[in-house]
Order: C-alpha cells, then sequence, then structure tokens
C-alpha cells in the first residue's frame, strides 16, 4: 500500500500577523514548515509528500529533500486540487492532506489517521470540545451553547483513493469519520506565547 502525503504551505499566514508567512518563521531553530514537512518524510508508512507553495515562495523549496513541489492556488480547496494534480500520474492508496502551520503534528496522530483508512473512507483528527460556548445575538450574550457530544476539526483530513483521485469537492466531508483522535496545536493568530515561542 503507498500513501502520499500533501503539506498546503501556500498561505500568506495573515491572521498570525507579522508580515512573514508562518510557515517561513523559526520555531526551535528551524522554520515551521521545516518541521511540518519532517514529521512525513520521517514517516516509515508515508512514501511521497508533496509540498504545495505560493509561487513567491519557490525559493524556499530548495531546503527540503524527498519532495515533490507543487504551485498554489488563490484558494485552499485550489491549493489542495494542485497537490493531488502532482499525484495524478501514480495516484497513491492513501492521501494524507497536512495544514503546514501545525508543526507540532504527533505520529501517533498520523498512525492514527492511517489506521482509521482501514476501515474508513474518510478520516480527520478532533478534539473534543471543552470550552464554554456562548451565543452571540447583536453584540450581547444570548446565553449558553451545550457543547455535549461536539467535536472540533483539525484542517488536515486523509481519504483512500481507490487508485483514483477523487475531486475536490468530497473531501471535506471525511472531516466527520474520526474524531477521537488527539490534533496538535497549529499557528493561528498572535498571543504574546505564541510569539514567545516563535
Amino acid at each position: 500500500m503507498e500513501i502520499a502525503a500533501i503539506i498546503v504551505a501556500a498561505g500568506r499566514g495573515t491572521r498570525a500577523g507579522g508580515g512573514v508567512p508562518k510557515q517561513w518563521r523559526s520555531l526551535a531553530g528551524r522554520r515551521v514548515a521545516d518541521w511540518s514537512v519532517e514529521a512525513f518524510t520521517a514517516h516509515p508508512a508515508i512514501s511521497r509528500v508533496v509540498l504545495v507553495l505560493h509561487p513567491d515562495d519557490l525559493g524556499q523549496a530548495e531546503g527540503f529533500h524527498d519532495v515533490t513541489v507543487a504551485l498554489g492556488g488563490a484558494s485552499r480547496d485550489a491549493s489542495v486540487r494542485a497537490g493531488l494534480e502532482a499525484l495524478e500520474a501514480d495516484p497513491p492508496d492513501l492521501v494524507l492532506i497536512h495544514d503546514v502551520a501545525r508543526p507540532l503534528v504527533p505520529r501517533h496522530v498520523i498512525d492514527g489517521v492511517i489506521n482509521a483508512l482501514s476501515h474508513s473512507a474518510g478520516a480527520a483528527p478532533a478534539l473534543a470540545v471543552t470550552d464554554a460556548l456562548w451565543r452571540g445575538v447583536a453584540g450581547n450574550v444570548a446565553g449558553t451553547q451545550d457543547t455535549m457530544g461536539s467535536i472540533a476539526p483539525k484542517p488536515r483530513r486523509a481519504f483512500t483513493t481507490r487508485r483514483s483521485l477523487p475531486p475536490i469537492a468530497p473531501i471535506p466531508a471525511a472531516r466527520r469519520m474520526m474524531w477521537k483522535l488527539r490534533g496538535s496545536p497549529g499557528l493561528t493568530s498572535p498571543s504574546p506565547r505564541a510569539t514567545k515561542q516563535i
């Protein structure tokens, strides 16, 4: 069985602030993207990795080895499609899609998603919602929201290809299928803690 990973790294990361796309910032002495790519190139079950980059960032690809570089599109879905198209000539059996801004993905999460695909057409890690949620109306708190049974999907997904790549539309539906795996933190918005670590 052949497993490929697509790492989507074509975004500009504007929500994180700082003027530099978050995937190229330093995290513990290495670029965020370096950590994300290594999590998949070092995984023994994954044989191919596609790194989808913004056209302005192609120069950043020189530091990566054993990856296929694809040009990203104007949206996340377009970038995922570009990654899938890079696999079309020889489709793998399974495809994992990962957001580059989640550099700390642990191997057990990758293993869990791969294992879930042995009995499901799609899978995605998610976390149980444990925070209190309020409902808002016109800027005012209108009540609380029961979170029993609620889950928060992580922006990565995986699916079986049956040796042919699916259209982009069905892929997000896979997020509902695997939710007991713990996810990993991402870099989304600026905060004192995130700034200190980066």
